[in-house]
Formats: structure tokens, C-alpha cells, sequence
């Protein structure tokens, strides 16, 4: 998941990779990371997320894209989630002037 974070896959696929049922997967992922599968990827995107708005210049609708969020509206959505903020604004705040 590492590797792929930015590619849309289902837990069917990352299972049948694994060699286990879903359900299996499901259950054992849980257990041991404390959350699910698709709510670790998110993370990963947002992790690399955070970290191209603050160390590039592309716009953030290129960094949407290139950490795996279907659009810029879905990026925004999860990081006022997460942050309480903007990207745009997170951006603003955390890069020197």
C-alpha cells in the first residue's frame, strides 16, 4: 500500500495480493492498525499531501492528483477534516514569507 497509496485499488485487491479473504483482511488490519484500510490510505495521501503543499510550489489541485484524491474538493474536504483548514490556508501558515 505503500508503493500504491496514490492508485485507487479495493480491499478485494490488496486481499487477494495478501493471499487472504477480505473479510480476513478486513478484520486483521483493524486489529492490528487500529483502523481500516481505506482510512489508511487516506492517510498516506494526506501525509503526502501536507508534505508537497509545503515543499512545492505546484498548485493544489496538482497535488490533489499526484497524492491520489479524485480532485481538489476532495482534498480540501479531508484536510479541514483533519486540520481544521484549508490547504491553500495550511500553505499560508506554514511557509516561510
Amino acid at each position: 500500500m505503500h508503493d500504491n497509496f496514490t492508485c485507487a485499488f479495493s480491499l478485494e485487491e490488496v486481499a487477494r495480493i495478501a493471499g487472504v479473504h477480505s473479510a480476513h483482511l478486513s478484520r486483521v488490519f483493524r486489529q492490528n492498525m487500529g483502523c481500516t484500510v481505506g482510512e489508511y490510505v487516506r492517510r498516506l495521501r494526506f501525509e503526502f499531501a501536507c508534505q508537497q503543499i509545503l515543499s512545492t510550489e505546484r498548485p493544489l489541485c496538482d497535488v490533489a492528483h499526484q497524492a491520489g484524491f479524485s480532485d481538489q474538493s476532495h482534498l480540501n474536504r479531508i484536510f479541514r477534516t483533519q486540520m481544521g483548514i484549508t490547504p491553500y490556508m495550511y500553505r499560508k501558515l506554514h511557509r516561510p514569507h
